[in-house]
């Protein structure tokens, strides 16, 4: 545990901070946020960024503060940027390490606060998450496994409502931005590399709201596998890299109502390379090799030094037109992620095969 968190925990009463970013609830928000305030916690204030809602959220959230006005509920507007960024944006302006994350549909129910912050000052635990109760379009208890640091790469076992230690959101880089959903799996992914104690409260703490136009019904439920390829192409570096690329070849299939919100993010991150890779993946699919090569060339840069995926996939697209390019990518490649070397090495070979054969020819 840090010593910032440890700190907080150390007082009598520690400083809770709920975190909620809100984007078109204004049939749910009231009672998501009354949830908390029911808590009776005495320290506590509630994060609210409305993310260019265009129905009555802020109306609602407005009328809630003005009915509580001894609740400390802080309300920002913004710019539609997607939930990963309401979630960093709302974070950052957080007065307590201790962070509750909350979507405005759900509801917590009583004793979560109090239950997790004992939890986290008995066995030093940074991510207390609980059993969560699915309700709406889908009734249903979850129990999660238990946290698993590998098995979590394969599937989330961890609900994005949980208490959380932010130095844990720091060291992990915060939530993907570029990723419309699926956001929270990757960031809790990325956290467990940190090596955090993770604790589960073996009951229900949570009501997690399933509706037919919410995100997880839309583009989550139903497409396991594509998410599952969705989550190793944004986080190619903890996977084998034939996981890597074979999930790539696979995303091409992803359903059609992903490209759309891929590319409202690749207008709203022009210096995130995943939208442009994801993008480059459906023109792949789409016969469209003129876009998907634009595309890839546009994310190599903006990948850094460790960007190999786009460079592959870009090698592999100019194979036949330009193999002396395609060489060169291979290698490059190679040199960023050594363990390409087997992969990639029979394709070097070839194409050294055919360079060497078309020198021979052109000088005869």
């Amino acid at each position: 545990m840090n010593n910032t968190l440890a700190q907080e925990l150390g007082s009598a009463t520690p400083k809770v901070s709920v975190i909620m970013p809100l984007y078109n609830k204004a049939s749910f928000v009231r009672e998501g946020i009354e949830s908390v305030l029911n808590q009776g916690y005495a320290n506590l204030e509630i994060l609210i960024r409305d993310d260019g809602s265009t129905d009555a959220s802020r109306d609602v959230v407005q009328s809630i503060i003005d009915e509580n006005p001894d609740a400390e509920i802080h309300f920002f507007s913004g710019e539609n940027r997607g939930v990963s960024f309401g979630r960093n944006f709302l974070i950052e302006k957080a007065a307590s390490p201790v962070l509750v994350l909350q979507d405005p549909d759900d509801i917590m129910l009583p004793g979560f606060i109090t239950e997790a912050i004992k939890a986290m000052r008995a066995t030093g635990a940074r991510i207390v998450y609980s059993d969560v109760d699915v309700f709406g379009v889908q009734e249903t208890h979850w129990q999660p496994p238990p946290f698993d640091p590998f098995g979590i790469r394969y599937g989330n076992c961890l609900a994005s409502f949980s208490m959380l230690d932010r130095e844990l959101w720091r060291a992990a880089g915060g939530f993907n931005e570029a990723l419309p959903f699926n956001e929270d799996w990757s960031f809790f992914m990325r956290a467990s590399l940190e090596g955090p104690v993770v604790h589960r409260l073996d009951k229900p703490y949570f009501r997690y709201r399933q509706t037919e136009s919410g995100l997880y019904h839309s583009f989550v439920y139903g497409n396991w596998s594509h998410n599952l390829h969705l989550v190793m192409v944004a986080n190619p570096d903890l996977y084998a890299v034939e996981e890597v690329l074979e999930a790539a070849r696979r995303l091409r299939e992803m359903p059609a109502q992903w490209q759309a919100k891929f590319a409202a993010l690749f207008e709203r991150n022009p210096s995130n390379p995943l939208p442009r890779l994801v993008r480059a993946i459906a023109a792949l699919h789409d016969n469209d090799p003129a876009t998907a090569r634009a595309l890839l060339e546009q994310a190599i840069p903006m990948g850094g030094k460790r960007e190999w995926l786009s460079i592959v996939l870009l090698a592999e697209l100019v194979e036949s037109a330009d193999p002396q390019l395609a060489l060169s990518l291979y290698h490059h490649a190679r040199i960023r992620r050594p363990d390409l070397t087997r992969v990639v090495n029979s394709r070097i070979d070839h194409l050294l095969g055919q360079i060497r054969s078309s020198d021979s020819a052109s000088r005869r």
